[in-house]
This record gives structure tokens, C-alpha cells and sequence, in this order.
């Protein structure tokens, strides 16, 4: 007769261990090399390979000494995708595990070169050092209601210049620039600063020429120093009624509740983005951005500094959000980005490539509002924290 002993406990539902199991499992890497030392100038890495326990293999983890981690998909054959790489030498280490608790490890180090192009791991420009840096008193003056350059005339909404084309180089701005032209404009060792509306510089033609630019570059642009912006806008120092790519390289940027809302082909690179302003009241603010991409697709941001207040009434240092569809070919690389409720939130870019950026902090984490929204991720690859920890993909 068979008859159970002891107490009225339940008893686990899965197989027993063998308490007297000290064989420790094997495990190999099999792809993509099966060298202890692999190169490459992908910014992630998928890594393959098999294990064996003379009882079984439990699990199969990876880390980095980079300070990240995972778990391989499977145990006897197992694959750990799409790892992300940072620049130089990353040593992956492979742990298969037995019910026991034996384990065996493998190791490759895998060396990233950043590929040309790519900027690297904390290759964005400091604060103070971009934006007009010269002697202000070498600029030649266009103060609110004074002198105008040739063919501009101030108005009571700011400088007034109504050339096709209009190139303006080692000028002082104060009062805002209004241009009616429909070809290039271009602003170079320059400052530039907002007071008579609710613009620094504003191309008012509702239509352009298809291949036309905003190319602003080595320039500060702000708000006049001692004015507030008027409540009611919730913009950035340039706009566009028009679909002019925004080209803006080594700008120092401030005072005004957005950064910059470029379209599509902009090119967003070496600028100091920081003190943004709430110009509306608590009950009803502005919500303040970094960079603001509205709509439009082939958007490069690079090395920028982006600082903005980590607080719930700014949305993000980088925000997407095309409210009428979706776009793609959207790159981030080699920012530092700080602040906002979450630092980046992309709700409409498709396959956006995020890549050696270095995030500050926030009010609720890194990343937000992917939830119900088309936006996804393409490369996500060396993003760090502050503190050189990894931002991991969301």
C-alpha cells in the first residue's frame, strides 16, 4: 500500500532539483564569430550560440562592462539580439545557468568603431562656446525703429525686408526680422532678438521656392535682454508660414518657449538650446521644448546642448509629433539632452535612429509617450546617462 507522509503544504509544480548536481553547464558562441575578439562599426550586435547541462539549461543572461544586460532567447540555442554597442571596446559576457544554480560563461569583446558621419559618444558643443561670439559693438546696429539695412524698413511688428533672397551677415537685430521673400535666407555672425511680436524671425510668404533654406549660422538668438514674451505664442525664434528646410549650425539659442521647430531636410547641429521661458500663466502654460519637429521627415539632430527645465510643463529636449501623419529618415546623434517631463519623446517618427547621445535628467525618466502612438525606433545604439550608465532601448 502506497500512502503520503508529512504535513499538508503544497508541493511545487515543477522538477525536483538535484541538490547533489555541482556539474556546471557549457556554453559556446557560435555567430558572428566564434573568435574571442570581434570588430565592428555597428552600433548593435546580435550574438548566437549554443549550451548543454548534463540535467538542463535554465536560462542563458548577458552582460556588459558597460553596465548593461539582458536575457538570450532560448537556452540550448540562444540568441541575444540586437545588443546595443558603445564606441571602443565592449566585453560581452555569456552566463548559461542549471536548475542547480552552476554556471559557465563565454566571452567576446566586441570593439564599435563609430562609423564617419556618426558623431561620437559626448561630441556636443559646451555651453557658451557657439552662438555670436565676437564684440557685439562690431555688428552693425539695426535697433528697434533706427537705421535698416538697404531695402528693409522697421514696422511695428519689427524689421521689414521683402527681398526674394536676403542674406544678413554681422548684423544686431533687436525687434524681430519679418521677411516676405520666397527664396534663401541666410543669418551669419549675428545676433538676432525678439520684442516687437511674438517672433525673432518670421518668413511670412505662405509659399516658397521648393529647393528654398532658412540657414542660420554662428548666431545668437533670443529674446530682447529686460522684455518678457508676450503671453499666447508657443513658439521657437524662427517660423515659417512656408516649408523652408531650417538649417541651424553653431546657434546659441534662448528666451522663448520653444527651441526649434524644424521641418522637413533640416538640419539641426552644434547649438546651445537652453533657458527657455513660459510666457503664459501656471493655469494655462506654454508647453516648452528643446527641438519641436512638427512635421516633416530627413531631420538630423546633432552634437546639440540641449538644456531645457525638467519640469512637467516642458514636453521633452526632443519632442516628434506630426499631427497628420507620420515620417521617417529622423536622426539623433551625439546630443546632450536634459530635461523636459521625459527627455525624448517621439510620437510619430517612424524607425528614428537614436545613437551616441548623452541624456541629463528629467522629471519622469528617459523616454515617454510611445503608447498608442505610431512612433518607433530604428538604431538605438551607445546612449548613456550622465553618469556613463547605458539608456536602454524603450
Amino acid at each position: 500500500m502506497l500512502c503520503a507522509c508529512g504535513g499538508g503544504g503544497s508541493t511545487s509544480a515543477g522538477p525536483p532539483i538535484d541538490s547533489a548536481d555541482t556539474t556546471p553547464p557549457s556554453i559556446s558562441i557560435s555567430s558572428p564569430s566564434m573568435a574571442t575578439s570581434y570588430s565592428t562599426s555597428s552600433p548593435a550586435i546580435t550574438v548566437s550560440g549554443t549550451a548543454a547541462d548534463n540535467v538542463g539549461v535554465a536560462k542563458v543572461a548577458w552582460s556588459s562592462n558597460l553596465g548593461v544586460n539582458g536575457d538570450a532567447a532560448g537556452t540550448t540555442s540562444w540568441q541575444a539580439a540586437d545588443i546595443a554597442l558603445q564606441a571602443g571596446v565592449n566585453v560581452l559576457t555569456f552566463t548559461a545557468t542549471d536548475a542547480a544554480g552552476n554556471a559557465a560563461t563565454s566571452t567576446v569583446s566586441v570593439t564599435y568603431t563609430v562609423p564617419s558621419g556618426v558623431p561620437a559618444v559626448g561630441s556636443y558643443v559646451l555651453p557658451g562656446s557657439v552662438g555670436f561670439v565676437g564684440d557685439p559693438a562690431a555688428l552693425a546696429q539695426y535697433l528697434d525703429g533706427a537705421s535698416a539695412p538697404a531695402g528693409c524698413s522697421w514696422q511695428s511688428y519689427g524689421l521689414r525686408c521683402d527681398q526674394t533672397d536676403l542674406v544678413l551677415d554681422h548684423v544686431h537685430i533687436s525687434g524681430g526680422l519679418y521677411w516676405t521673400g520666397t527664396g534663401n535666407l541666410t543669418i551669419t555672425n549675428s545676433i538676432v532678438e525678439g520684442g516687437d511680436a511674438w517672433y525673432a524671425v518670421y518668413a511670412a510668404a505662405a509659399t516658397n521656392n521648393a529647393d528654398a533654406t532658412m540657414t542660420i549660422r554662428d548666431s545668437t538668438l533670443r529674446w530682447a535682454p529686460g522684455q518678457a514674451m508676450p503671453s499666447g505664442s508657443d513658439v521657437g525664434p524662427f517660423w515659417t508660414r512656408g516649408t523652408q528646410a531650417l538649417i541651424v549650425q553653431r546657434c546659441d539659442i534662448s528666451g522663448m518657449p520653444q527651441g526649434l521647430d524644424p521641418g522637413a531636410d533640416s538640419i539641426i547641429e552644434d547649438n546651445w538650446i537652453h533657458d527657455l521661458f513660459q510666457n503664459n500663466p501656471a493655469s494655462n502654460p506654454a508647453h516648452l521644448d528643446g527641438v519641436f519637429s512638427q512635421g516633416g521627415g530627413n531631420i538630423v539632430i546633432q552634437r546639440n546642448y540641449i538644456d531645457v527645465p525638467a519640469r512637467s510643463d516642458t514636453t521633452a529636449a526632443v519632442f516628434i509629433q506630426n499631427r497628420g501623419g507620420t515620417d521617417g529618415g529622423i536622426k539623433i546623434y551625439g546630443n546632450y539632452l536634459s530635461g523636459g517631463a521625459y527627455t525624448l519623446r517621439n510620437q510619430t517618427g517612424v524607425a528614428v535612429d537614436v545613437v551616441n547621445n548623452t541624456f541629463g535628467s528629467s522629471l519622469y525618466g528617459d523616454v515617454g509617450d510611445l503608447d498608442g502612438y505610431p512612433g518607433t525606433y530604428g538604431t538605438w545604439s551607445g546612449n548613456i546617462h550622465a553618469d556613463g550608465t547605458a539608456v536602454n532601448r524603450p
